[in-house]
């Protein structure tokens, strides 16, 4: 039988990477995991360009590893900043993997592509959450090749007042505000950092906190968790001018600590606070 769940907290792993307990359900966004010693980059499209990549630290992977996952939630499989070679095999052990569809087509396996506005219904003991496709662009329109297909997210489970907006890697644009209009926005967790390259100039190809305020105004958001910031070398605004930016905004928001869970239903998901505070 399918109830409220009486949990719903998320946990920051380090850079894109969140697990999601949403009653019986477990969900974890773009796996990040490998080591900062291990060589990543970045192949240029098209082209014989190699653009390196580095991590600064370590994902804060809890104690007694990571649950079986009903899905991971990956809004693109290109860049290593948000799925490497460890987040690969752990995305290879799950359920399945919702992406966008050159994702899949390009995973195969357990991937499974969705369109913008596409649903999935997830169920696991008496839970049912509902994760939908959402618009997102990796960059500026006219470098679209570039960066390639990305795709955000809206978690909904049933019982629950709002839902739970995922940016994936995205700058600002038009299409988001349709996102407040499909849906009753509950936290939000989005991609920040300003992710800039030297070959590309002052270009952007993720949220500033600027932007990431608007979207969180665009949206609805009852508050911003923060993600994809600091932890790697192409992020360029640092968590101080970010907190700041989303101050200076009037922005609610939770700076997550690295392991340790956060209770999303104090956070929006539901209209009135839960009586239990325990899972806090």
């Amino acid at each position: 039988m399918i109830a409220a769940p009486t949990t719903a907290t998320a946990t920051y792993l380090g850079a894109a990477t969140v697990l999601l307990h949403i009653g019986d359900v477990a969900l974890l966004t773009d796996p990040a995991l490998d080591a900062p010693e291990v060589p990543q980059e970045f192949r240029v499209p098209g082209t014989a360009m190699r653009i390196p990549l580095q991590r600064r630290w370590p994902a804060a992977l809890p104690n007694g590893g990571l649950p079986h996952l009903d899905a991971v939630l990956l809004s693109h499989d290109q860049h290593a900043d948000n799925f490497d070679t460890a987040g690969r095999l752990l995305a290879s052990r799950a359920d399945l993997v919702l992406t966008t569809p050159s994702g899949a087509a390009r995973l195969g396996g357990n991937a499974r592509p969705l369109v913008t506005w596409q649903s999935w219904v997830i169920e696991r003991g008496s839970t049912r959450v509902r994760v939908t496709a959402t618009p997102a662009r990796h960059g500026p329109e006219e470098m679209g090749g570039l960066a390639g297909d990305v795709t955000g997210f809206v978690v909904e489970a049933e019982g629950l007042d709002r839902a739970l907006y995922i940016s994936g890697d995205t700058v600002l644009c038009d299409e988001l505000a349709e996102v407040g209009r499909r849906f009753v926005v509950g936290p939000a967790l989005l991609h920040l950092g300003r992710a800039r390259f030297e070959a590309t100039g002052a270009t952007t190809f993720s949220l500033s906190a600027g932007d990431g305020s608007t979207l969180a105004d665009l949206v609805g958001a009852t508050a911003v968790l923060p993600v994809h910031y600091e932890d790697w070398g192409h992020f360029t605004e640092t968590r101080e001018e970010a907190d700041r930016a989303l101050r200076a905004a009037g922005t609610p928001t939770v700076w997550m600590t690295p392991g340790r869970a956060v209770d999303l239903r104090f956070l929006g998901l539901v209209r009135r606070e839960p009586g239990n505070r325990s899972s806090a």
